[in-house]
């Protein structure tokens, strides 16, 4: 009955389900949808429109313009990364960085699609990443003060050091505030107060090793 509350022990995990919600791991979900882990592994149940791992980009316009947002974030651990890039018009340390953190999913301001001219940011992530899907989203989720908001709330107490970092970066805020705003308001899944892994990563460490040195693309990160 709605209002009952029981307690589950699965292989040493326990999970708290109270009405129509389970509480797992800081990971709050509704009916139907639950992430178990336990040591090493994982086993995870989700709904279809969930995936698994699920990017945000967002990017300057103007002078800002090859100034690129990331945040992606492991639904079921919860983990999230945040990156800023000054990239170049081949964008090459982006693409580098996506095939790196491996997104199931990536989130778009609506704009990029709706503009009357090609997106070169998102022309190039179609033409590198053609198994990805790639989502528009309402280009007003994309703001830096709902991200930062986003980040203080769920931080693990131990890494809040974080946001002396990204406070000054716009566009990873950005990113991330579009993508918990996803996260929440389309696939239905909250993370309770301090109970996700946030950190900060540089693009630094990425090499492209072009056709001409070696036969092949090869994407590397040190």
């Amino acid at each position: 009955s709605i209002g009952r509350i029981a307690v589950h022990v699965l292989y040493g995990l326990r999970v708290r389900r109270i009405g129509a919600t389970s509480i797992s791991n800081g990971l709050v979900s509704s009916a139907g949808n639950s992430a178990l882990h336990t040591g090493g592994s994982t086993s995870t149940r989700v709904s279809s429109n969930e995936s698994r791992i699920i990017m945000a980009l967002s990017e300057g316009r103007g002078d800002a313009m090859c100034e690129v947002g990331i945040a992606a974030i492991n639904v079921d651990c919860p983990s999230l990364v945040l990156c800023q890039i000054s990239d170049s018009q081949s964008y090459v340390n982006t693409l580098t960085k996506i095939n790196v953190l491996n997104p199931t999913e990536i989130l778009i301001p609506s704009t990029f699609v709706e503009s009357f001219t090609t997106n070169r940011l998102l022309q190039k992530v179609k033409e590198h990443f053609t198994h990805i899907k790639i989502t528009g989203v309402h280009r007003k989720s994309f703001n830096k003060n709902t991200g930062l908001q986003y980040i203080r709330q769920l931080c693990i107490p131990n890494m809040n050091s974080v946001l002396l970092v990204v406070q000054h970066r716009y566009y990873a805020l950005a990113a991330a505030g579009g993508l918990l705003t996803y996260a929440e308001v389309t696939l239905y899944v909250m993370y309770a107060k301090e109970s996700v892994k946030i950190e900060y990563q540089e693009s630094e460490g990425c090499a492209i090793i072009g056709k001409n040195d070696c036969g092949s693309r090869v994407n590397t990160y040190l």
